[in-house]
């Protein structure tokens, strides 16, 4: 039996070099950091931002402006990185908007993470898979995790961004969850 036969076809295949390479997400971003030079330009104009005042919004009038900024500026859903099919749905755009906003840090951050919806596609296709975990928990419809990093600008800042890909048995891959971090100046 292969090593990895839960892996299904249209899965992200396994790189034994990236398998386990990072114990966490902090790791990511203290050791990819200095790997990165290549900028995805964001878009810095999101009309749907203007005249409303996110940090005074709840967590679902959130997910749906999230959803709405992504849907108007993408014309599917499904995007290409090194031949893999990575899937945005609602739901992960949800379960990422819900880790932000209950996260001090990263809801800071909240206005660049919701621009990032309007370039999500350019991003995915861009981004670099730089570790993957097969799935531990025993949960059945998940095979493996895959993490991607890029560096992106935004405005005149440069930040970088770490998002999750999870390979379900059924073969597709869904984006999940995106943690940002402010380059810092060294």
């Amino acid at each position: 039996m292969k090593k990895y036969a839960h892996i299904k076809k249209y899965n992200i295949p396994i790189n034994e070099k990236l398998l386990n390479k990072y114990s966490n997400v902090r790791e990511i971003f203290d050791r990819e950091s200095n790997n990165f030079d290549g900028i995805v330009d964001v878009n810095k104009k999101i009309s749907e931002l203007d005249d409303i005042s996110i940090n005074n919004m709840s967590v679902e009038e959130l997910k749906k402006l999230a959803c709405l900024i992504f849907e108007k500026h993408h014309p599917t859903n499904k995007f290409k990185n090194c031949g893999n099919i990575i899937v945005v749905y609602r739901s992960g755009i949800g379960e990422s908007i819900e880790k932000i906003y209950y996260n001090k840090n990263q809801r800071k951050l909240l206005s660049e993470h919701l621009k990032i919806f309007s370039d999500l596609g350019d991003i995915i296709e861009h981004a670099t898979l730089v570790n993957q975990v097969i799935e531990n928990k025993k949960r059945q419809k998940y095979n493996s995790w895959n993490y991607y990093f890029d560096s992106l600008k935004i405005g005149k800042k440069i930040y970088y961004l770490e998002f999750e890909v999870v390979s379900m048995d059924s073969g597709e891959n869904h984006y999940r969850i995106q943690r940002l971090q402010l380059k810092k100046n060294r």
